[in-house]
């Protein structure tokens, strides 16, 4: 049951190291066997699509711009996301924290272009976070109950953070000065995938998991900066539900290196 759970997916390669000849009876019923010397020169494993960083071809950046406006097609179109001046948000939570789990409830405000304000209540313990313009401030009970103000760096990551939610992500990676490609097909889960690679001129890199047949967005990976350590924060999407003429994801979680931090269903 193990061997059909983890080892039975669509992809992907399994690396054994030790004794070939008992090795090989082990691993013949889970497909072809290739071996390799340990006295074998180093093998060069080709670049999955999303992990593609090369220049972009003007035929890669033809079939991104085209697979960008399906996809956007595919939730609304990108004047109806545009066209969102505020929006409200609540559900339940999972959250961890230093490898602790803890359930609880969200709720978000936002009124374009720059105020938000977002409630989470952890364990019974409500906290806010909220952005006014130029400003920005937290309070929770574990501070105190008092009004923090957050400036500089600090304010900039939790606007960063507060400009992750679906819309923003879409539009910013859709925008005009945004280098989009195409950068071929890849396997996501069990789902065929058409890979976006959008590089926005002020956030960065984001990689877009497309479903191939749908258009609609399975995920977005965003490369982060933090310090002197980049980090990949992949926000994966589903449950998706028309309102107002958009097709918003319900549920959303979010992982950092590959571990999962952060769950939202609305």
């Amino acid at each position: 049951a193990a061997t059909d759970r983890w080892l039975r997916g669509a992809g992907g390669w399994l690396v054994a190291v030790g004794p070939a000849e008992r090795l090989r009876a082990l691993l013949e019923p889970l497909g072809t066997i290739e071996v390799v010397s340990a006295t074998d020169p180093a093998v060069t494993l080709p670049k999955l699509p999303s992990e593609i960083t090369a220049d972009p071809s003007p035929r890669e950046l033809e079939d991104g711009r085209r697979l960008m406006t399906a996809a956007l097609g595919a939730h609304g179109g990108r004047a109806a996301l545009e066209g969102v001046k505020d929006a409200s948000f609540e559900g339940n939570l999972q959250i961890a924290i230093q490898r602790e789990e803890q359930l609880g409830t969200f709720r978000e405000l936002r009124l374009e272009p720059d105020r938000f304000l977002r409630i989470t209540i952890l364990k019974n313990v409500p906290a806010q976070q909220v952005i006014d313009g130029a400003a920005g401030w937290i309070q929770a009970s574990a501070l105190g109950d008092s009004a923090l103000d957050v400036t500089g760096a600090d304010l900039e990551i939790m606007r960063r953070d507060a400009n992750s939610d679906f819309r923003s992500l879409m539009l910013a990676c859709s925008e005009p000065r945004t280098r989009i490609a195409a950068r071929g097909r890849e396997t996501f889960g069990t789902t065929e995938t058409e890979i976006l690679e959008a590089v926005h001129p002020d956030r960065g890199r984001h990689i877009l998991f497309l479903d191939a047949k749908s258009r609609r967005v399975l995920a977005i990976d965003e490369t982060r900066t933090q310090g002197a350590q980049t980090v990949l924060l992949r926000h994966r999407y589903g449950d998706y539900r028309e309102v107002g003429k958009i097709v918003w994801p319900f549920y959303e979680d979010r992982s950092v290196q590959g571990e999962q931090v952060l769950v939202m269903q609305v």
